[in-house]
């Protein structure tokens, strides 16, 4: 890449969301096999990790991680680093990279404002908060509905990513490193997907409810999976394929292409 700073900020990026997705996964198997507590969501684990000794510090460099990560989204959309080009997939893939540059880049505030001591005790109401603001504008509830859509999309992409292989192209690591890499990944991209087409469903009803507190994030994706018949199955399944996404995600600040397309694609 000829912007030298962008692929340290790549690769820090995807650490940060691996911490975060570590803390979700790891608490959320600590719930699943009854040690008390709740799976919390990307905010939730940002406040676990606050809570621990030099919290603010590290929740600072995680928050700093995450600024890199919405960076990094935004030069992928922006710039087409990794040239999806201009047809109908092509700018649909890149609208989700614009969406994610969005959303962690909120993150990255809100952890920062909770490191200030000044949004911690917000807890992880903020997907609620974000859509009764969306539902206050006009057309609310289809704007509601279209974001849920939106949602569903991703966890759509995530889980055809995850069967199909699709992550693959992108790793530059030998034979040897990627026998690692693929069912970690995998799993990862599974649940995380498991968990997009829930919290987007939570959206879509919310819209159709004209009811904001029906939509929900991670956490409550999660919550409503453990309600299920065989619910606490599935639920330990989902924890440990969200800990596997966030060894997805430091395998990509490790090895993942920059810049220059899918393998066999030059820069």
């Amino acid at each position: 890449m000829d912007h030298r700073p962008l692929p340290l900020i790549a690769k820090a990026g995807y650490a940060a969301r691996g911490v975060v997705y570590f803390i979700v996964g790891g608490f959320a198997v600590v719930a699943a096999v009854g040690e008390g507590g709740s799976a919390p969501g990307t905010k939730g684990a940002l406040m676990k990790l606050f809570a621990t000794g030099f919290g603010a510090t590290l929740l600072s460099l995680v928050a700093a991680g995450l600024f890199c990560h919405a960076v990094w989204r935004l030069w992928q959309s922006l710039a087409d680093a990794d040239r999806h080009g201009t047809d109908a997939k092509g700018l649909t893939v890149r609208g989700g990279l614009l969406v994610s540059a969005l959303t962690h880049g909120a993150l990255g505030v809100w952890a920062v404002s909770a490191a200030l001591g000044s949004g911690g005790h917000r807890g992880s109401g903020g997907k609620e908060g974000f859509a009764a603001w969306l539902m206050g504008q006009p057309y609310g509830p289809w704007l509601v509905g279209a974001v849920g859509a939106a949602i569903i999309g991703a966890g759509i992409a995530h889980i055809v990513k995850g069967t199909t292989r699709g992550y693959e192209k992108w790793f530059d690591a030998d034979e040897a490193t990627m026998k690692l890499i693929r069912p970690v990944s995998t799993a990862g991209l599974l649940a995380r997907g498991v968990v997009f087409l829930i919290a987007g469903g939570l959206f879509v009803y919310a819209g159709f409810t004209v009811d904001p507190d029906k939509a929900g994030g991670i956490h409550d994706a999660l919550q409503w999976l453990h309600g299920l018949p065989y619910g606490p199955a599935v639920f330990m399944v989902i924890a440990v394929g969200l800990v596997c996404f966030g060894g997805y995600s430091l395998m990509e600040a490790c090895w993942r292409r920059l810049g220059s397309g899918p393998a066999g694609r030059n820069a």
